[in-house]
């Protein structure tokens, strides 16, 4: 079973979501 969320693979996605996520923790330390 493959989700895919606007055509991308959903492995792409939770890197994607992991990356903003990491982005986000280091605007709000600062």
């Amino acid at each position: 079973m493959q989700l895919d969320i606007n055509g991308r693979p959903l492995k792409v996605v939770l890197e994607s979501i992991s990356t903003l996520f990491d982005v986000v923790g280091i605007m709000d330390s600062s």
